[in-house]
């Protein structure tokens, strides 16, 4: 347990001097103080160090220097074109054991109360932006 908190501690204190920059290509925002985030979308809870922009993970070793945080016009451009040429994964249309089809959620009034079921399903955002997504 000592070790452990010593471990915590020298590694808090390097990242105190360190910037850090946001691996996900659209964010990509500097920062020098990470977020500990609680992902409890699945069965197990899982805590990790995230971006305080757009909380994508992030790890130590992403740490950068000044030099390489100046990315080139041309970097920029690239990246901006892979992210307009990468295609948009639908959610596959069945939700395991779904009493409903995909986009029931969408199609309902607001009226009408959420099953039970649809509260516990992990594409419960999906299937109410179906209508809207398309």
């Amino acid at each position: 347990m000592l070790e452990e908190n010593a471990t915590k501690k020298k590694r808090d204190d390097s990242l105190k001097n360190q910037s850090l920059v946001c691996p996900n290509p659209i964010c990509r925002k500097t920062f020098t103080k990470p977020l500990k985030v609680e992902n409890l979308s699945s069965g197990t809870t899982k805590v990790y160090e995230a971006c305080p922009y757009c909380l994508t993970e992030i790890t130590v070793e992403e740490a950068v220097s000044s030099v390489e945080q100046r990315l080139t016009v041309e970097e920029k451009k690239a990246v901006k074109l892979e992210l307009k040429e990468t295609i948009v994964q639908q959610p596959s249309a069945e939700a395991p054991k779904c009493q409903h089809h995909f986009g029931y959620l969408s199609e309902r009034t607001s009226r009408d109360k959420l099953p039970e079921e649809c509260m516990l399903c992990p594409k419960i955002v999906q299937c109410m932006l179906k209508g809207v997504t398309g």
